[in-house]
C-alpha cells in the first residue's frame, strides 16, 4: 500500500532524505509529495508482532504486547517521574534492545532484565517498583536477596 500525502491526497511520495535518529531506533525519512510539492517527515521503526514471550515455567508463550509494558512501566513510575521521563523514548530503548537479540522468542525473565537494565540508570525507584512488581517474593528479605543477585 502506498502512502498517501496528507494535505492533497496523492499516491506520489519520493523519499528525499533517509538516516537514522539520534537514537538509533527509528528511521527518519523526509519525503515531498510530485502533486502538490509539499514535504512531510516520517519516522519509522520495527514493529515486535513476531516476538513471543516465553513465561517462567515455559509452559506457555504470548505475544508481546506494548501496551503491557507501558503499562508496567507507569505504574513502576512515581507521579513526578512521569512528567520527567518519556516513556515513550524508554519503551523505544527497550524494544531496541529486544530486536538486537535478534530472537522471535524471548523469556519473560530476559524481558523484564532488559527493563531492569534500562530503568536503573534513570530511577533507582522505578527500577525497584519494577523489580517488586514483577517478581515472586513473599517478604522484604527476598527482595533484598533479588536486588543482590542483579
Amino acid at each position: 500500500i502506498d502512502m498517501k500525502c496528507p494535505i492533497c491526497g496523492s499516491k506520489g511520495l519520493r523519499t528525499t532524505n533517509s538516516r537514522p535518529t539520534l537514537s538509533g531506533n527509528q528511521t527518519w525519512r523526509r519525503k515531498q509529495c510530485s502533486k502538490c510539492q509539499s514535504s512531510i517527515t516520517t519516522y519509522e521503526k520495527p514493529d515486535l508482532g513476531w516476538l513471543n514471550i516465553k513465561d517462567d515455567s515455559g509452559n506457555s508463550v504470548r505475544t508481546y504486547k506494548k501496551a503491557v509494558l507501558y503499562k508496567s512501566l507507569i505504574s513502576s513510575l512515581s507521579a513526578d517521574e512521569l512528567y520527567e521521563i518519556d516513556v515513550d523514548n524508554l519503551i523505544d530503548s527497550i524494544e531496541q534492545k529486544i530486536v538486537a537479540m535478534h530472537k522471535t522468542i524471548i523469556a519473560k525473565k530476559d524481558l523484564i532484565k532488559i527493563v531492569l537494565d534500562t530503568l536503573k540508570p534513570i530511577s533507582l525507584k522505578a527500577y525497584i517498583s519494577y523489580l517488586s512488581q514483577n517478581s515472586d517474593m513473599n517478604n522484604k528479605r527476598d527482595l533484598n536477596k533479588l536486588i543482590n543477585s542483579l
